[in-house]
């Protein structure tokens, strides 16, 4: 199939390129003509006696020479024709040789007539009484088609195009759909895994407040879900305050301005608009605010947590927004029991 697209194509191309001028050359003579399909009789006569001058032009050069020896002949007749009497044959040869010259004439100037390339001499009429050729092409030529293969090269090359765009849309709905299909067989399973980080995350709830009610909710016991780190904001730098889980990926300090860390999501939340940052591997930070201190609640990411806090997936999203929520509101109760030991 491919094949015959590209053959098609290849054939379509030529066509244009060969076809095209041809087709407009004739178009273009067609009003120039009388309405009278005749009239290019009276033209061929006019031009038979301009291509008998173009001719004699050609032959006033070396040629003549070549054309010296018929003429010779034809001059060794009249001689003979002379010396022997025969009165009669002189005539008869001007006669015959004007009749000639008159015919073959028209031949060349009928023929420079019917050819497309020879404009000053091309005539719609006698194209169209003496070429066959016309009968392909007559429905090109009527009034009003202004068709050209080219258009046609160009309205298949889109129709691929397009062929090509829906294809690669068939493609991507079916992926969709094989998605879909995926999701729909395990949603039962997500269904109970998005239960199940509600019910911890309000047990972890639950938790904070009953430590807040206790006085004894600190940054030891703010965690929610996997290990965890708190930062602490003091002018340009970020103080690890508690760490559940120390790796390279918690540094004690961070300069606020160091490059080497300006993707990281301790670094990021601190510039964001939006509740948690992530820096797609490691780490999700999440920033709250404490009788003006500035703190940044990190999740270390790994694998009891990933498939749960996945940023790639909607539910994953979900979640990190419950949880942003859940930080939010531990840190309003630590806010609440740092105020009542400084007022105790």
């Amino acid at each position: 199939m491919a094949n015959k697209k590209e053959l098609a194509l290849e054939n379509l191309e030529v066509a244009s390129d060969k076809f095209d001028p041809y087709i407009k050359t004739i178009r273009e003579a067609a009003p120039k003509v009388s309405d009278n399909e005749e009239h290019y009789l009276v033209d061929l006569n006019r031009k038979r006696w301009k291509k008998g001058y173009s001719i004699v032009k050609e032959w006033y050069s070396w040629r003549a020479i070549v054309y010296a020896i018929p003429l010779a002949v034809i001059g060794w007749f009249f001689t003979i024709d002379i010396l022997l009497g025969f009165f009669i044959l002189t005539p008869f040869l001007f006669l015959l040789i004007g009749v000639l010259i008159y015919y073959i004439l028209g031949m060349k100037a009928l023929h420079d007539m019917t050819d497309e390339s020879k404009k000053e001499y091309f005539h719609y009429y006698a194209y169209t009484n003496h070429r066959r050729e016309y009968d392909i092409f007559a429905p090109y030529l009527a009034t009003g088609n202004s068709f050209r293969f080219k258009h046609a090269l160009e309205l298949i090359k889109e129709w691929d195009k397009d062929i090509e765009k829906k294809d690669a849309m068939i493609l991507n709905l079916e992926k969709d759909l094989k998605k879909t299909a995926i999701d729909a067989i395990n949603l039962p399973d997500y269904a109970q895994e998005e239960n199940e980080f509600v019910n911890a995350l309000s047990e972890k709830l639950v938790d904070k407040i009953e430590r807040k009610a206790e006085n004894s909710l600190t940054l030891g016991t703010m965690d929610f879900f996997g290990h965890y780190a708190i930062y602490r904001l003091d002018d340009d730098k970020l103080i690890l305050e508690y760490c559940s889980r120390r790796n390279q990926h918690i540094p004690v300090t961070v300069d606020i301005d160091d490059r080497t860390l300006k993707n990281m999501s301790y670094l990021k939340i601190l510039q964001s608009t939006y509740a948690w940052e992530t820096d797609g591997k490691s780490t999700i930070s999440f920033v709250a605010e404490v009788n003006h201190t500035v703190y940044v609640y990190t999740v270390i990411v790994g694998d009891r947590n990933r498939h749960a806090l996945n940023t790639k997936t909607t539910s994953g999203k979900m979640n990190i927004e419950r949880l942003a929520d859940v930080v939010s509101t531990a840190f309003k109760l630590f806010a609440f029991n740092v105020s009542n030991k400084k007022r105790g």
